[in-house]
């Protein structure tokens, strides 16, 4: 087995383990079946190329393995066209003819190509076939793809036009994401089309499991299909109550500006030492009086007890705060860190 295919074999393998990852998690309803049929299509095209540069030997086998290769050519431009408008809908930036129905005509388009791909052999007016080498291309084959590009990149600038327009940054990550992931297979299409040359395989197969690496890393990293209007820590920066969120091992990640404002001549900054400094400036009461609440808060963050305890403030004269610590699990069940809220009790003990 040659660099080649082991290549294209490990773009088959990257394009399928991304669509079955697509299937397991499917995105809101706004993005589906957009998304997941664009991930289908890389599928049919890189499974395509595989069979009919490297493995076919008949032929037969030839035409077979270049209907798989089209039908995923040919699936792909709709999708993407259809993910741009409803990507840029979903985040509230949707384009004034997102919903016109036009914008459907691109599937009706591409189907009709399908078919006059799969009856190429009647009228021979698409390509030639070569086995075991890049097709001879006719006139028609050129405008196939010509439309293909087109659509292609109208996806690539409708991510684009949604990352200019977009307010957040995390939508305007996306947005750019999207796009340049996009944007790689049809170089590298257009390049192999064109090139006089003849390429032992489309690097388009290359580009399409580089896209798909870039979209699944995306996923996990920002969000990328989901659809939440705003970001979690956006959600705690709004909430009235003092906010810190701890790892696993209570170091700090995040403090909302309520807490800030609470905790003001302590710095607050991912710092391992923030959070003893913190528990430093506590007092409770208990029965024999005013005691530190180093151990008693260290205990609560362990097991959470079953009502807020109320510590006053070191450092801020008359300030009453409570503390309810929980504990947030990580995907595999395990503990991963913990979150406290701070509530201003300072009315309630005065």
């Amino acid at each position: 087995m040659d660099l080649w295919t082991i290549l294209v074999v490990l773009s088959c393998l990257v394009t399928a383990t991304s669509t079955l990852y697509v299937l397991w998690r499917p995105p809101p309803p706004p993005l589906f079946p957009a998304v997941p049929t664009a991930m289908l299509a890389t599928v049919f095209f890189t499974v395509g190329e595989l069979l009919s540069s490297r493995m076919a030997s008949t032929p037969t086998h030839a035409w077979l393995a270049s209907i798989l290769l089209y039908a995923g050519g040919l699936l792909l431009p709709p999708s993407i066209w259809t993910t741009a408008l409803r990507f840029a809908e979903a985040h509230r930036q949707p384009f004034d003819f997102g919903r016109a129905p036009w914008t459907r005509w691109p599937w009706i388009a591409f189907g009709i190509l399908f078919l006059l791909v799969v009856t190429n052999p009647l009228h021979g007016s698409l390509f030639v076939l070569r086995v075991g080498e890049r097709s001879e291309y006719l006139g028609l084959w050129y405008l196939l793809a010509a439309l293909s590009w087109t659509f292609l990149v109208a996806g690539v600038c409708l991510f684009a036009a949604t990352a200019l327009r977009a307010r957040r940054g995390e939508v305007r990550s996306q947005a750019w994401l999207m796009a340049s992931g996009c944007l790689i297979p049809v170089v590298l299409n257009i390049v192999y089309s064109l090139t006089p040359r003849s390429l032992p395989v489309d690097p388009s197969a290359f580009g399409l499991a580089l896209a798909c690496l870039l979209f699944i890393a995306g996923s996990r990293r920002t969000r990328l299909f989901s659809l939440i209007p705003v970001s979690a820590w956006e959600i705690l920066r709004q909430d009235s109550d003092g906010i810190l969120v701890l790892d696993g091992d209570r170091r700090l990640l995040y403090a909302n500006p309520p807490a800030e404002r609470l905790l003001e001549s302590l710095e607050l900054e991912p710092d391992a030492g923030v959070l003893p400094r913190f528990v430093a400036r506590l007092r409770r009461r208990d029965q024999d009086g005013e005691v530190t609440g180093s151990e008693v808060l260290e205990r609560d963050i362990e097991g959470p007890a079953q009502a807020p305890v109320v510590y006053r403030l070191v450092g801020r004269p008359g300030y009453w705060v409570s503390i309810e610590p929980t504990e947030l699990q990580g995907p595999r069940g395990g503990r991963a860190g913990y979150c406290l809220r701070l509530r201003d009790e300072t009315p309630l003990q005065n």
